[in-house]
């Protein structure tokens, strides 16, 4: 049999203790007798690390940087029990974290899902993948130990002699200090490395930052995703239509009926099948529910100006709750009668939604009441 040839080379990078071994009987059990290999080695065993001063991982990096393409086995992150046992020079970093760094620093993990293997929670047939940003942060920060009484501070020196300063703590006693950054450029390609893996894999992206507490430092995350979004992906996302027709696109009033319009539609419809006489009042309570959260929306956010997630929280809640009761209360023939009437309204509004999703009307239910928020993009 032919062996398949390889065009590109595989940065190889092998690692510490059994994973050298598995590594090993991978490549010729299940790689060399099909595949023609050809890759650039790199030994990141610790003790090989050590002889060169840890500059292999920082060209095993380089490599791939080149290449586009490599294999990384598990390797040893010294602590000091390492330090006594390999009789290293120094701790050396964590290989991941410097290799990361070099790549930019995203990280993606992605489940394989095996038929037969069934996760915990019995309905999620799709694989979940978590994006991390592991530039920077914990990854290249710097940290000490305090041992007395005294004053942190956080200290800018720009290049214009500009100076920032600002009091982290004042210790009483005993502590420990770390300070970290992140740098807007490896956000950036953090930002399209997301976007661009969610568009390549027909998932969407759901974005986590503690901003309400971090306003600055998780904040500026949060703007740049949102900058690289309207910019460069805004229009992909929407010709790939992910989620965009089903969640709201923006914060305006009109698209949060979208979170109250699905949810009863389908409750309705499997409800309907069990009470086939509550179609026109379910119907009836969809539309009202709808119409009380776009009517008390207007009126505590444009006119009241108001701006609090616990109102718009409970709000939902309890036009949901309507939704579901209501009909226990609309019992009269006069609601069969009508069913039909209501049907077209509920399917109305949800051409409505369709269509207002790409092409918003102006007006003050249709804009965006809130500043930039990437829980607001339609992917």
């Amino acid at each position: 049999m032919e062996k398949i040839k390889m065009q590109t080379p595989l940065v190889e990078m092998d690692g510490d203790e059994m994973t050298r071994i598995l590594w090993q009987i991978i490549k010729d059990e299940l790689l060399t007798p099909y595949l023609e290999l050809n890759t650039e080695y790199y030994d990141l065993g610790l003790e090989h690390r050590n002889e060169t001063d840890d500059q292999v991982t920082i060209d095993a990096a380089e490599a791939t940087k080149k290449y586009g393409v490599a294999v990384k086995c598990a390797t040893i992150t010294p602590n000091a029990a390492r330090m006594e046992e390999y009789d290293l020079k120094k701790m050396y970093k964590s290989p991941n974290g410097t290799i990361r760094a070099i790549l930019d620093g995203t990280v993606f993990r992605a489940p394989i899902v095996v038929k037969g293997i069934e996760p915990c929670v019995k309905n999620w047939v799709k694989p979940i993948t978590l994006a991390r940003h592991a530039y920077g942060d914990i990854y290249k920060n710097t940290e000490f130990y305090i041992d007395k009484p005294g004053d942190a501070y956080l200290v800018f020196e720009g290049e214009d002699g500009e100076e920032r300063k600002e009091l982290i703590q004042h210790f009483d006693g005993a502590g420990v200090l770390r300070g970290m950054h992140n740098l807007d450029d490896s956000v950036k390609s953090f930002a399209r490395s997301c976007f661009n893996y969610a568009l390549d894999t027909k998932q969407d992206v759901w974005f986590g930052s503690k901003d309400t507490i971090s306003k600055t430092y998780d904040g500026r995350f949060k703007e740049i995703f949102q900058q690289i979004f309207d910019a460069e992906f805004k229009d992909k996302f929407e010709e790939a239509g992910l989620t965009a027709l089903l969640a709201p696109v923006n914060e305006s009033l009109w698209e949060h009926v979208k979170i109250l319009y699905w949810p009863c539609l389908l409750s309705g419809v499997l409800l309907v099948r069990r009470e086939p006489e509550s179609l026109g009042a379910r119907a009836f309570s969809l539309l009202l529910s709808a119409a009380v959260m776009l009517g008390v929306g207007y009126l505590y956010h444009v006119v009241l100006e108001g701006d609090s997630l616990f109102f718009d929280v409970a709000l939902y809640v309890l036009v949901m709750a309507a939704f579901f009761l209501l009909p226990c209360f609309l019992r009269t023939p006069v609601w069969s009668r009508t069913r039909l009437l209501w049907v077209v309204l509920v399917l109305a509004l949800g051409a409505a939604t369709f269509v207002f999703t790409w092409c918003p009307p102006d007006g003050l239910l249709f804009r965006d009441l809130s500043l930039p928020a990437f829980y607001s993009l339609p992917c």
